[in-house]
C-alpha cells in the first residue's frame, strides 16, 4: 500500500529533508507535495527539579543506586547496536578506574540472553524495563548523559528527549542525526567499537552542553494542522 499511497496522496509528511528525498526517489513522487515536520517531544521530557526526582525515585525503583550512569534506550534488535555499545563500555571500564554505570532501558523480556552473557558486569550494566514515560524522563535527568548507537535511529526522537531534559548526548554518526541535532551532539562511528569508546570518553569528560531544541510538541501540532487544512482546502 505504501507506493500507492505515496503516489495518490495530496500531501506526504515526513520528519527530515533526507527522508523527504528518499521518499521522492523511492516512490517517484514530487518533492513539492512532501512536507517536513521535525520531531518534537512531549511535555514529560523536561528539566526536573530535585523534589520531583526525589518523589519519582527512579534510582531506587530500577535498582540503579547512587553511582553516576550513562543512559541508552534500545533493545536487542541488531539495528539498535546494543552489543557494540556494551563492548565499548566494557572497554571503557577496563581502561579507566571509574564508577560510571551503563543503564539500558527497553523491553526487559528481550534481555534474558544478555543477562547471562554479561553476568560478571551485573553491577555495572543495568537493564531497566522502564515502560513509563515520566520515569524515563527522570532517568534521563538523573544520568550523566545519553548515548544512542542505533544505525536506523539517527533522526530518532530519544536524543531530542535527552536534550529537552538538559543532558548531553552522543549519537551514531548518521546523516539524519546531523540534520536533527547539528552541533549539539557528539558523533561516533556506530560500526567501530573503539570509536564508540571514544564517544563514551567524550560524553563523560568533555560533553557538549545540552541545548534545548526550540521546536515543541505544540509547534509540530500546529504545523501538522496547517498542512491538513491546506490540503483539505485544495481538494
Amino acid at each position: 500500500m505504501t507506493p500507492y499511497c505515496a503516489k495518490h496522496a495530496d500531501k506526504v509528511v515526513t520528519v527530515s529533508n533526507i527522508s523527504r528525498r528518499d521518499i521522492a526517489n523511492t516512490y517517484d513522487v514530487s518533492q513539492k507535495k512532501i512536507e517536513v515536520v521535525g520531531n518534537a517531544v512531549s511535555s514529560e521530557f523536561r528539566i526536573m527539579d530535585d523534589d520531583e526526582l526525589d518523589e519519582l525515585d527512579v534510582r531506587g525503583k530500577y535498582d540503579i543506586g547512587y553511582s553516576p550512569f550513562l543512559l541508552c534506550v534500545g533493545d536487542t534488535r541488531s539495528e539498535k547496536n546494543i552489543l557494540r555499545l556494551i563492548d565499548a563500555y566494557i572497554m571503557y571500564k577496563d581502561r579507566w578506574d571509574t564508577n560510571i554505570r551503563l543503564v539500558i532501558v527497553g523491553n526487559d523480556d528481550l534481555y534474558d540472553d544478555l543477562y547471562e552473557e554479561f553476568e560478571e558486569y551485573e553491577d555495572e550494566i543495568i537493564f531497566a524495563g522502564c515502560r513509563d514515560r515520566l520515569d524515563l524522563a527522570a532517568l534521563i535527568n538523573e544520568s550523566e548523559g545519553y548515548i544512542c548507537p542505533a544505525f536506523v535511529e539517527g533522526a530518532g526522537i530519544s536524543p531530542i528527549e535527552a536534550l529537552n531534559c538538559g543532558r548531553p548526548v552522543a549519537v551514531a554518526d548518521m546523516p539524519h542525526a546531523h540534520e536533527e541535532l547539528g552541533n549539539r551532539a557528539i558523533y561516533f562511528d556506530p560500526y567501530d567499537e573503539e570509536d564508540i569508546y571514544e564517544g563514551i570518553c567524550r560524553l563523560v569528560d568533555d560533553p557538549i552542553e545540552a541545548e534545548i531544541p526550540e521546536s515543541s510538541w505544540e509547534d509540530s501540532s500546529r504545523r501538522m494542522k496547517k498542512i491538513y487544512r491546506d490540503a483539505a482546502s485544495e481538494m
